[in-house]
């Protein structure tokens, strides 16, 4: 079959990187899924019926599989947060915003732990890539991969704490007392 069969992104010009910010949504929701009894790529496939097999392809930057809608809707009903509907969001030119009454940006932990997860999961993929020497094409794809995501959650921050400056400038935390 042609490249643009295979290539979600070749397809579509619009949506390049689509592929590569779908991959970082589905890693972080196999990773938000996990449990203290139950490993996220375990509930994962446990509440799509998906293969383990099938997950790795959706989470790897070697494979051009993404996950389904329906899946995608799965996991972040399950998680409770959106983890997809801003890559959505996104590719439509839109930003996610919640409709509760409370004002936009004025709780920014989130975005802020989605930087410094994101951040950690490129440096670690910095320093395997480098470990041998040599940075391999694989390795190559991968560390792009991190950074669409670093890069995404670098906006959707940077969104955040703009939207909590123009309301006055105060931003909050989940965590109230410094605990």
């Amino acid at each position: 079959m042609s490249e643009s069969f295979h290539n979600p992104d070749a397809r579509q010009p619009a949506l390049r990187g689509m592929t590569a910010r779908l991959k970082g949504a589905t890693r972080a929701a196999l990773e938000a899924l996990a449990t203290a009894d139950e490993t996220g790529r375990a509930r994962a496939a446990r509440l799509t019926g998906a293969a383990p097999g099938t997950l790795s392809r959706w989470a790897s930057p070697d494979h051009d599989d993404v996950i389904s809608i329906t899946a995608a809707l799965t996991l972040e009903a399950a998680i409770g947060a959106p983890v997809f509907a801003p890559v959505f969001a996104e590719a439509a030119g839109c930003a996610l915003a919640p409709m509760d009454s409370a004002p936009a940006g004025t709780d920014v932990s989130g975005a802020l732990l989605g930087v410094v997860r994101e951040s950690g999961a490129l440096i670690g993929g910095i320093g395997a890539a480098l470990a041998d020497g040599t940075v391999t094409p694989a390795e190559l794809r991968g560390l792009l991969d991190l950074m669409s995501g670093e890069i995404t959650a670098l906006s959707t921050t940077q969104r955040e704490l703009s939207a909590a400056l123009a309301e006055g400038g105060k931003a909050t935390t989940r965590r109230k007392g410094g605990k």
